[in-house]
């Protein structure tokens, strides 16, 4: 298996250009009940379209979770929970307007952008020039504004593409084996936030659960750092400084045969929740049960483990989406 993260950055993916698009479904949830759907495209002349199903599940009444799919391309969002109480976009939170917003702007830009980089890019463009004022003229402070992670894959002229921000994942199983596309800095980040929430659980003698709630302060920073301008982070915010930090693959469509989207709350099947010991693993349980019996395990493992003990994590569970692109 291949791991490629921040350690592995590719310049970008081939400059193509594909025919049109002939099938569209987007992804919003705004209930906590999963959902689950199958997408079965008509191939068109020389382009390969993928079998496409997606599962997501919202942890409360509305998920920061978006996906928008197409015949031969889809895009997942991970909107980053905001700090504070404040909303300038009417949604039921800024980073779920930023979210769906981001995700079906991509889609439509996948159409015809050079590289799925530019494609997040011109989505962002557009949309910070329709932002709320107060998201973008710094009348709150950076870490209320919303940011996402996110990635994209299509099949354009004979390659699959993919390119990745931040903490979802891209599996792409292809002739030469399976390889894991995700970033690592903010896992990283975080790992220091459970290294002294820990501390402080040892210290105070209380739940790891409850000592989450302890470290606002490093919450804040580790938001700062990511909506900072200059962070260099491979993230997804209003003035797209981070999608040139992306991490970007290509395969010859041939030899692929399953690309898997993760948002890092389906992610934890392997991760936080450790259900599977590899990714590999986690692609033949979802060829054998499903998207939805997979999620179902992520939150067994959860709800055994109440006060965050086992499985350190910030959210008693999280919105977790996935989408899976099966080649025939």
């Amino acid at each position: 298996m291949t791991i490629i993260n921040s350690d592995r950055r590719e310049a970008g993916v081939n400059a193509l250009r594909g025919g049109p698009l002939n099938l569209s479904f987007l992804g919003l949830l705004d209930t906590p009940a999963a959902k689950d759907a199958s997408i079965s495209a008509t191939c068109l002349p020389d382009v390969r379209h993928p079998t496409i199903n997606t599962y997501a599940r919202g942890r409360c009444d509305f998920s920061e979770d978006a996906f928008s799919v197409t015949a031969n391309s889809a895009v997942l969002i991970d909107g980053a929970s905001g700090l504070g109480d404040v909303n300038e976009s009417g949604w039921s939170s800024d980073s779920q307007w930023f979210a769906h917003n981001t995700a079906i702007g991509t889609t439509s830009h996948l159409q015809s952008a050079p590289t799925v980089a530019q494609a997040f890019a011109r989505s962002l463009a557009d949309l910070h020039s329709v932002s709320p004022s107060a998201l973008i003229d710094g009348t709150h402070p950076v870490e209320f504004q919303p940011a996402a992670a996110g990635t994209a894959c299509r099949v354009w002229r004979g390659n699959v593409q993919v390119h990745v921000l931040a903490d979802v994942v891209a599996v792409v199983r292809h002739d030469g084996g399976v390889d894991v596309i995700t970033d690592t800095v903010l896992p990283q980040i975080e790992e220091t936030m459970f290294v002294a929430a820990r501390q402080i659980a040892d210290e105070q003698g209380i739940t790891f659960r409850e000592a989450v709630n302890h470290i606002g302060h490093l919450k804040v920073r580790k938001r700062t750092l990511i909506n900072d301008e200059d962070h260099g982070y491979p993230v997804l915010s209003l003035d797209g400084s981070g999608v040139q930090n992306g991490l970007s693959a290509s395969y010859p469509a041939g030899t692929v045969q399953e690309v898997l989207l993760l948002t890092d709350g389906y992610a934890a099947a392997v991760t936080c929740a450790g259900v599977y010991d590899t990714y590999s693993e986690l692609l033949t349980a979802i060829n054998k049960d499903g998207l939805a019996a997979v999620a179902d395990k992520i939150i067994d493992a959860y709800t055994a483990d109440p006060d965050f003990e086992k499985h350190p994590r910030f959210k008693a569970i999280d919105d977790m989406t996935a989408v899976h692109l099966r080649f025939a």
